[in-house]
């Protein structure tokens, strides 16, 4: 019985984290009590998620696929990433509902979170580019992030204190658990090697507590509004993260292929939980712009299993035309004649 049981935690951390995490959102919509004493501890469990990712990540693997040549073009896809993207979702909130137009923009210019490299990973992607984007998109959010809101947002003026004072807490936001992260791993290398399979349900069990934290702190922002309203920036997220989808797609389809998936996997599974902290501080009770990067949560498995699917489908696709070929060559006189004693 206990060995089931161990099972079965390890599944709801693993392969049915999505069922642990709905479970959570919902305890965090509809548990009675007042949760705002559990503000503080949001940075502390989006700071797990980037610890125990950051454990199974050697600095080295991530650096070594830096190469010149690719330069150009991963600049380009990290303007599209931490700016259009953002633009792109405001825009579409724009035209739906003005009042989530900033939380969307913000969930959608946040850099790639540190899951989509391990979703690059299952479906056989190109995760030395996964890792080096979330990288690269992860140094320049601290600045990007907080110009484009300043710019979007009407009731912030751009001052230079109010920029520095949001790029320093999104530095430190990141910064602190991945450098933690990698003097542990020179520390105790044995250690980091021994539990390597047991950082992933750290990394999980962090994010569903964060998603709990976030919603039940930050409810009274929206427990006046009906049940409907919550629709509204749902079907606004979903429509701002169907773009990424299609233009992860149409990269992979017409671009370097796996590349070009790993790309939509950071775009869809972005940092949202460095969204959620960034709203509850710098907008805390604001519902218009905390709400989406909580929703966000239900558009990013969808779209993420939505993109697996079309690139194992093109895998396959590729895998019979290959050995089509193979045996058709087999076949022919000349290999015939060749492979002949």
């Amino acid at each position: 019985m206990r060995g089931d049981v161990k099972t079965l935690v390890a599944e709801l951390l693993s392969r049915f984290f999505w069922v642990t995490a709905l479970v959570m959102m919902a305890l965090g919509l509809w548990l009675p009590g007042d949760f705002d004493f559990l503000r503080p501890f949001i940075p502390l469990f989006l700071g797990g998620i980037l610890f125990f990712t950051a454990l199974k990540v050697p600095l080295g693997q991530i650096v070594e696929h830096l190469h010149v040549r690719r330069l150009p073009a991963l600049a380009v896809l990290t303007v599209i990433k931490l700016v259009v993207l953002g633009a792109v979702g405001w825009g579409i909130a724009q035209v739906i509902a003005p009042q989530w137009a900033l939380g969307v923009a913000l969930v959608m210019a946040m850099p790639a979170g540190l899951s989509a490299s391990a979703m690059t990973d299952l479906y056989r992607g190109q995760v030395g580019f996964a890792l080096v984007f979330t990288l690269v998109t992860s140094v320049f959010a601290p600045l990007s992030i907080p110009a484009l809101l300043l710019v979007l947002d009407p009731d912030t003026s751009i001052a230079l204190g109010v920029l520095g004072e949001r790029a320093l807490y999104i530095t430190l936001l990141l910064g602190t658990p991945l450098t933690l992260a990698q003097i542990v791993r020179r520390l105790a290398p044995a250690l980091v090697r021994r539990h390597h399979h047991r950082w992933s349900y750290g990394a999980v069990c962090s994010s569903c507590l964060l998603i709990f934290v976030s919603i039940s702190s930050n409810r009274l922002a929206w427990q006046d509004l009906p049940l409907t309203a919550l629709l509204t920036p749902l079907l606004v997220c979903t429509a701002a993260l169907s773009v990424a989808l299609a233009t992860a797609i149409a990269l992979a389809r017409y671009w370097r292929g796996p590349e070009g998936v790993a790309f939509g996997f950071c775009c869809l599974w972005m940092n949202n939980g460095l969204a959620v902290a960034f709203a509850d501080r710098f907008y805390h009770g604001n519902a218009g712009v905390i709400l989406p990067a909580v929703l966000m949560q239900l558009p990013i498995i969808a779209s993420v299993a939505v993109l697996g699917a079309w690139w194992t489908a093109q895998a396959a696709r590729v895998r019979v035309v290959t050995e089509s070929g193979s045996h058709t060559a087999s076949g022919s006189p000349e290999v015939r004649k060749s492979g002949s004693p």
